[in-house]
């Protein structure tokens, strides 16, 4: 599952708004809704916001993160995590 879809999903699963998740990661509404098409890649820092407030595995999110930007032969999916 590519990134983007992750980050969309689970925000509708925790029944975000992308408004919402972007006030909770202290970003704009663009950026959201351009992470979320994959037309941006979320750096360190909202990586590390994402995974603290749609609940996922940090080392797994950024691995993907890596992977899909190329830099990275990670194979994992991020999973929220428990």
């Amino acid at each position: 599952m590519k990134i983007h879809d992750v980050i969309r999903t689970r925000r509708q699963t925790m029944g975000l708004t992308q408004e919402g998740l972007a006030e909770l990661v202290h970003v704009s509404l663009r950026w959201i809704q351009l992470v979320e098409k994959g037309r941006r890649m979320p750096g360190f820092c909202l990586a590390v916001n994402l995974a603290l407030v749609l609940e996922l595995d940090f080392a797994a999110l950024f691995q993907e993160i890596l992977r899909q930007a190329g830099k990275g032969d990670a194979a994992h999916v991020p999973v929220p995590h428990r």
